[in-house]
């Protein structure tokens, strides 16, 4: 998901109002932000597993100036740590022009 913001915005300021839409329903128990590089794009990544939902979901976050970008994808968590390995290259190979 890509957003065209009003105005330019710092990662961590998106990544603090972004959460705080997540944390906005009980269910939702948010990893710490961890930080992550892609091409000369700093990201962060957290998980957002729901105690009401099999699923568990990771977002990264990615801000250039005015325009913020949005990875999620969604896995089931008995297949999280297998899923999450070949998730990694194709993040990995993504480009934001």
């Amino acid at each position: 998901m890509s957003e065209l913001l009003p105005f330019p915005v710092p990662l961590e300021k998106y990544a603090e109002l972004t959460r705080n839409s997540l944390v906005a329903d009980p269910t939702n128990k948010l990893s710490n932000n961890l930080p992550i590089l892609l091409g000369n794009m700093s990201g962060l990544k957290y998980n957002a597993p729901s105690t009401s939902d099999p699923y568990s979901q990771t977002q990264i976050l990615f801000v250039d100036y005015s325009n913020a970008f949005v990875v999620g994808y969604t896995v089931e968590e008995t297949e999280q740590s297998k899923n999450i390995m070949d998730i990694d290259p194709m993040i990995g190979s993504l480009r934001i022009d």
